[in-house]
C-alpha cells in the first residue's frame, strides 16, 4: 500500500474520531452551561456538527485505503511482468500492451512518493540518489505535512481555550 495513501487514512481517521469526540464533550458541557461559547452557542455546535458531516463524507470519497491497496496490488503486477521479462533480450509486443494497461489501470505513485522512498532508503541506494532539489522537496514536504496535521489536530482544542 502506498505510504502516503496509508498515513492519509489513519490520520483522517484519527482525525474524525478526534472532532467527533471534541463535539460530544462539547454538546454534554452545553447542555449545563449553556453559553459555553457565547450566545450562539447553539448555532455554534449546529455549524460544528455539519463541519464534521461534510469532513467524513469528503474523506470518505478520498478512497485512501482502497486506492492505496489498488496500488499495492498494482505494483505486485508491474513485479511479475519485470520477473518474466528481465531474462530475455527483447520484450514481445503482448508484453509491452499488458504493462501499458497495467499503467493505466490504476492511480500512479506521486513523484513525492517516489522522492520520499528514495529519501528513506538513502543509504542502500546505488542509483538514482536524490538531487539537492529533491531533498529540499523531501523536507518541504515532511515539513508541510507535520505543520498542517499538528495544526488539525491542535484546531479542536481552541474552542477550550478561545
Amino acid at each position: 500500500m502506498s505510504d502516503r495513501l496509508l498515513a492519509n487514512y489513519t490520520h483522517s481517521q484519527f482525525l474524525l474520531v478526534w472532532y467527533t469526540l471534541v463535539s460530544c464533550c462539547l454538546s454534554i458541557i452545553l447542555l449545563k452551561h449553556n453559553h459555553f461559547l457565547g450566545d450562539d452557542s447553539d448555532v455554534i455546535m449546529a455549524i460544528f456538527s455539519v463541519i464534521i458531516l461534510v469532513i467524513s463524507l469528503v474523506i470518505t470519497n478520498l478512497n485512501f485505503k482502497e486506492r492505496g491497496e489498488a496500488l499495492r496490488k498494482h505494483h505486485v503486477k508491474l513485479l511479475e511482468i519485470y520477473e518474466k521479462t528481465k531474462a530475455i533480450d527483447s520484450v514481445v509486443e503482448g508484453q509491452k500492451v499488458e504493462y501499458y494497461q497495467l499503467l493505466e489501470e490504476v492511480d500512479n505513485h506521486k513523484t513525492i512518493d517516489d522522492i520520499y522512498a528514495r529519501m528513506q532508503n538513502l543509504k542502500g541506494l546505488k542509483s538514482r540518489i536524490p538531487e539537492p532539489l529533491e531533498k529540499y522537496w523531501y523536507y518541504l514536504y515532511r515539513t508541510t505535512r507535520f505543520v498542517l496535521l499538528t495544526f488539525l489536530y491542535l484546531l479542536p482544542l481552541s474552542i477550550f481555550i478561545g
